[in-house]
């Protein structure tokens, strides 16, 4: 397994469970990974529907972009506008 940085953990670390901090830090995170996901399956509807749902899967994505800031401003303690 290699992490962010492109490290792998050292042996003694494979295999252990995430900490309470490390849970944390992903529940924080959460919102902004549930809207990516599904912004992808808009986006792979889109492909798979063809032209005739170009305009929905347009409307939906950018929705789903404006969440994904809102979640963004929300985890930086609301320091990021976000225009309506």
């Amino acid at each position: 397994m290699v992490d962010r940085s492109g490290v792998c953990p050292e042996p003694d670390e494979a295999g252990r469970e995430p900490t309470v901090a490390e849970l944390t830090a992903i529940e924080a995170e959460w919102p902004s990974i549930e809207v990516e996901l599904a912004l992808l399956d808009v986006e792979i509807a889109g492909l798979l529907r063809g032209p005739a749902a170009a305009e929905w899967a347009w409307r939906r994505a950018r929705r789903l972009r404006r969440q994904m800031l809102v979640a963004a401003s929300q985890r930086a303690g609301g320091r990021l506008v976000v225009a309506a």
